[in-house]
């Protein structure tokens, strides 16, 4: 995935062509993920895991959920271009992907299988689409172990730096001149508007997330903001969100 000529085609893709052209790398990503996590835990031969995770307990739990956040990413990317002045807010945590806790204290983040392939597509196929995050993790932190996947993000540069959003920073704008315990009940009144709108949890950090949301619009009427993530401030977004709670990566835990 180092070079764009390795996909000459992607441009021309449909999203179907394009789910059934990436069905055998999407595979082996899974896999050899699966084959990776296990390895570390058991700390065995990778030939015998392969063998006793891969080909005898089978793959399908986790390949099944990859292909389904594949599929509708690829549907609200079509939908969505069809407007103009899109970007896209990408939540990072079991969304993209998952940091993976090993010996408690050392970490490692993946993105997910899908998420790989997804990258180089969406950015050849859907160039005017801007991608940025918005995330419960600091700014300064937002990308934080994207790093091992610096080949995939120097070829395709998917995210917009300009774009980079954090929960944290509705809390650091309080307005001090407003009373605490107003604050707390204008706080509690949007919490319960926002449970008007979803079946899901809204928990602080959904909140948070809306009034970014809910700034952005009012900072940039002419640009259309989408998201991406796995708690309610996606299903709140309605059609310019996608909500991939039951979606989550898999792999890790």
């Amino acid at each position: 995935m180092k070079d764009e000529s390795l996909f000459p085609p992607l441009q021309e893709m449909s999203p179907d062509q394009f789910m059934a052209y990436s069905g055998e790398m999407l595979q082996t990503l899974v896999a050899g993920a699966v084959v990776e996590r296990f390895k570390i835990r058991e700390n065995g031969s990778p030939n015998l895991i392969l063998s006793e995770v891969v080909e005898n307990q089978g793959i399908d739990e986790y390949l099944e959920r990859e292909k389904e956040f594949m599929k509708r990413v690829l549907e609200s990317y079509e939908r969505w271009s069809r407007d103009d002045n899109n970007v896209v807010l990408w939540d990072v945590d079991e969304t993209m992907g998952k940091v993976e806790f090993v010996n408690g204290s050392e970490y490692t983040w993946h993105f997910r299988p899908a998420m790989q392939l997804l990258i180089p597509y969406l950015s050849i196929r859907y160039p005017s689409i801007k991608n940025g995050i918005l995330t419960t993790r600091s700014v300064e932190h937002a990308m934080k172990g994207f790093d091992g996947y610096s080949d995939l993000l120097e070829s395709f540069p998917f995210f917009d730096t300009s774009y980079i959003y954090s929960a944290r920073d509705v809390d650091l704008e309080v307005d001090c001149e407003i009373p605490r315990n107003e604050r707390e009940k204008r706080e509690k009144v949007m919490q319960d508007q926002l449970r008007d709108r979803t079946d899901m949890d809204v928990f602080p950090a959904v909140v948070n997330k809306y009034k970014v949301m809910q700034r952005l619009d009012e900072e940039h009427p002419e640009t259309k903001f989408r998201i991406v993530d796995d708690c309610a401030i996606a299903d709140i977004a309605g059609e310019s969100g996608l909500c991939v709670y039951y979606m989550q990566p898999n792999i890790w835990s």
